[in-house]
Formats: C-alpha cells, structure tokens, sequence
C-alpha cells in the first residue's frame, strides 16, 4: 500500500466513473460500488501477489492503509451526494466506510458464515438485509431523513430474522418502492462482499483464509 497505488486506482476510478455517466446518460448508477470494489481488487491483488493466499482480516487492513494517503487530484470534485449528507447527518458514508476497513462488509459476511455456506439468492438477500438493517445509508438519507431510514434499518432486521422471503419482507420491499427509497449504498457493499466471497473461485482453493476470522463491528 503507497501513496502512488492510491493515486494510480483512483485515476482508474475516475475514468471507470466517466465511462459510466457516458452510459447512463449522467446518471450515478455505480459509483460508489466502483469506489468499493476498485480498493477491494487491489487490495486482494497485492496481497496475493505477495503471499500467494489471501486473510480477509488483513485484506480489510489494507484499504484502511490505502485509503490513509490522500487522494490529491481528486481532493477538488468531492462534493457528492454522500458528502452533503455526511455534512448535514454526520456518519461514515463511502470514503469513511473503506477508512473503518469496511465494518458492514464484514457484517454481511458474518451472516454468511453463520448459515448454512451456500451462495443462494436467498443468503445473499439476507447479507443484503444484515447490511440494511446496520449502515447509515446516504442513498436513503439523501432523498429523505434520519427517521425514514431507521424505520428502514427495523425493517430489514426483522425480515432477516426468518427464512426468506417472508411478510416482514415483502412489507420492506413495498415500503420502499412506495417511498421511492433507493438502497444504493447497501448494494455497493453488498457487491463488495460477494467480491469477497469469490475469491476462492479465483484463486487456489484452500489459499483463502475467511471463515471464523470475520470480526463484526456494529
């Protein structure tokens, strides 16, 4: 991890971010799983290229490092929506969450291990609903308000209590579409975290080193 890494993938980041604008005509469909996932790969990368094997504990050590060094040439175009609502509500937003190594990451993957260990659409909605139901979403809280987003967060935690789908559930996902609610954030981090969970995939099987080294921190 060094100030030149850092200044290499955010330049990669930036030209990734006006790629997408282009494709979508100005609208930010990606960017905060770009920021995610592009500090998560090179993470992985450098680790691996080092060692051969991946820790997960010392992958989410590593983005804390990377994230340390400044960014400079992009210091100037960070008011985003995350960062308007950093300033008015306060909490971790995009950059904070990589800062903190990633805690609702590490959530979500807590509530993998703690199943039955397989990628099913039904363990993934419910690392969804263990990341809703925790992180102070700015996607949420910048098209409404602190109290909407804890009626959110309830929600999905009941939902995640019971087998999927569920009452509790459907009740969420109808909240939402009736709210217009955009759960932008958590899905970024969701993504992230079935990044992480493919890696065994991609690498040498039994070089990853994941399960019971997860450490929540709510």
């Amino acid at each position: 991890m060094s100030q030149t890494l850092r200044e290499a993938i955010a330049s990669i980041g930036r030209r990734a971010e006006t790629a997408m604008l282009k494709a979508t005509n100005g609208v930010n469909t990606h960017k905060g799983a770009i920021w995610a996932l592009g500090l998560f790969v090179s993470a992985v990368s450098s680790q691996y290229s080092r060692k051969q094997s991946l820790f997960f504990p010392e992958i989410f050590s590593d983005i804390q490092t990377l994230v340390s060094f400044a960014d400079w040439q992009g210091a100037a175009t960070n008011e985003t929506h995350g960062h308007a609502v950093k300033q008015k509500y306060g909490g971790l937003g995009a950059f904070g969450e990589a800062a903190a190594g990633y805690p609702h990451v590490q959530i979500a993957l807590a509530d993998y291990f703690s199943r039955d260990l397989v990628l099913s659409d039904e363990n993934k909605l419910h690392m969804l609903l263990a990341i809703i139901a925790s992180l102070d979403d700015t996607c949420i809280l910048y098209r409404s308000d602190p109290a909407v987003l804890s009626h959110v967060q309830g929600l999905a935690a009941t939902a995640n209590q019971q087998a999927l789908p569920n009452h509790d559930f459907q009740f969420l996902n109808d909240y939402c579409q009736r709210m217009h609610i955009s759960l932008g954030g958590s899905a970024d981090l969701l993504a992230a975290s079935l990044f992480m969970l493919s890696l065994e995939s991609i690498v040498s099987p039994g070089s990853v080193k994941a399960r019971h080294e997860i450490v929540t921190q709510k």
